[in-house]
């Protein structure tokens, strides 16, 4: 007989507080990893109180790529590999001893919290149901994060068909996993195993653009190489709910993008999507059917409406090739900051052909009433640009780094450069997250500063010791690098 089971479903919460989880009980929570946003150990403390505050006798929990110190021989390949030789003090009160962060999740047990290790789990719920359950951190990615393997290589998820529930920080691929370059980030080995075990249910994280739930109908018999292409019946398929059908196109009436409006502040006010698959409901679970979630917390994947395509004046002018790249490549990077407003300099002859050619990549891209050109940025809401002519003195922090038709925008070093003084100025979250996204661009294509003067460093360093952890701080020396050596010096000593 089955018996009636309440899951909440969380993921990449990042140490952040969300009392929606709180509200209602449940059987079983869930949450699918990235706990943290740099694994400090202050974090994970958050994140716990978060865990032992939701009300439900069971709560499982997986690792995620940004909890990297769970991953100990990565935490201790991260430190040893440092540029500069790191104070064992300074780690351990940061980021906590090597196991410290293990050790504390393992010591909320009593409180109903069980950190999955990669395997199948059996647990038998205070409802009287029994749930076998397979857990997986592993996420394909290069870069020195936690819980991570080759992208080419193959990682074996061993999940029985007995198994219940999945329960991975990572999308399978052609399942919610494309990421905002339109890419797609899920690991095919991860998807044949799913589609080989049919679970009831797969929950993951990892990719907040994916964000949504899909009632997902099995094919009758697997291929050799299970794809989404071949291997699911998308006609008797169901999406539950998607984070791309809360945002509005051009095709949509008003009547349309008020409805995606009210959908959508009703999911941000409750802090979760419900959704029921018991006999009886409109899509009740059968046997053929897996439920695939892609959940995170819901402020992350806000996205915002668009407005209508508008008519925009066009220029008579031919912009070359290399500089239309050249302006393609402050729309790519501008899209990626998380501040709404981005200034452009130029010439007043030139201001339409630099709208037209920015916007060229833009999504939902248009005219404000007060002139401003605005579009969607990856971070879902609306960017806004301000076309300033050359001679008005608000223009006098830009500087002519990548020229075109005599104007000019701020390249990525200049914005670092001119983000540290409104990170000092006003210091909000999107700020510095700016400031962080903006310093590994820089450092990782290789530049370093110009000389700076005395307040522009000054406010760079503010940045650096006050906001910014020892990894980023070492990043951020290399970028001052000789033209600026008194402001490294500082950093280092700090």
């Amino acid at each position: 007989m089955a018996i009636r089971t309440r899951f909440l479903i969380v993921s990449d919460t990042h140490g952040e507080d969300i009392p929606a989880l709180t509200s209602s009980r449940v059987d079983v929570a869930i949450h699918c990893g990235d706990l943290t946003e740099e694994s400090k150990i202050e974090e994970f403390r958050s994140s716990l109180s978060l865990l032992i505050n939701i009300d439900a006798p069971l709560k499982l929990v997986i690792a995620g790529n940004h909890d990297f110190t769970l991953d100990v021989p990565t935490f201790r390949k991260k430190v040893s590999s440092a540029s500069r030789p790191l104070e064992p003090e300074l780690v351990k009160k940061e980021y906590g001893d090597y196991g410290e962060a293990r050790q504390l999740l393992d010591s909320a047990r009593d409180s109903g919290v069980i950190f999955l290790d990669e395997g199948t789990h059996h647990f038998k719920l205070d409802n009287g149901a029994s749930l076998t359950a397979y857990a997986s951190p592993f996420t394909p990615g290069l870069s020195d994060w936690g819980f991570q393997y080759h992208p080419q290589e193959v990682h074996d998820f061993v999940i029985p068909q007995s198994a219940d529930i999945v329960i991975t920080h990572g999308p399978p691929h052609g399942i919610m996993d494309f990421t905002d370059s339109r890419r797609r980030a899920g690991c095919p080995f991860l998807f044949g195993a799913i589609a080989r075990a049919r679970p009831k249910i797969h929950c993951f994280g990892h990719i907040h653009e994916g964000w949504g739930a899909k009632l997902v109908t099995w094919r009758d018999q697997i291929s050799e190489t299970p794809s989404h292409f071949t291997d699911i019946d998308n006609n008797k398929s169901t999406v539950i709910g998607k984070l791309s059908n809360l945002k509005g196109i051009k095709s949509d009436t008003p009547e349309m993008l008020q409805e995606k409006a009210n959908k959508r502040a009703s999911h941000e006010h409750d802090g979760y999507l419900k959704t029921s698959h018991c006999s009886g409901d409109e899509h009740p679970k059968a046997s053929d059917l897996t439920i695939r979630l892609c959940i995170h917390h819901p402020r992350l994947c806000h996205t915002s409406l668009a407005s209508h395509l508008r008519n925009m004046p066009k220029s008579n002018l031919v912009i070359a090739a290399p500089l239309r790249e050249a302006l393609l490549e402050c729309f790519r990077a501008t899209a990626r900051l998380k501040t709404e407003d981005v200034d452009v300099a130029a010439p007043p002859d030139a201001l339409i052909d630099i709208r037209e050619a920015v916007t060229a990549g833009a999504l939902n891209f248009s005219i404000e009433s007060d002139g401003k050109t605005a579009f969607d940025a990856s971070q879902g809401f609306r960017v806004r640009i301000d076309f300033i002519q050359i001679g008005e003195s608000c223009i006098e922090r830009i500087h002519a780094t990548e020229p075109f038709f005599e104007g000019s925008v701020a390249s990525k070093s200049d914005l670092l450069r001119l983000r540290a003084a409104t990170v000092v100025d006003r210091g909000s979250d999107g700020e510095i997250d700016d400031f962080r996204w903006l310093l590994s661009e820089v450092a990782r294509e290789g530049r370093v500063l110009p000389e700076l003067d005395s307040q522009e460093l000054d406010d760079i360093c503010r940045v650096g010791e006050t906001r910014l952890d020892m990894w980023e701080r070492l990043a951020l020396v290399a970028v001052l690098g000789s033209n600026n050596a008194a402001a490294a010096l500082r950093l280092l000593k700090f």
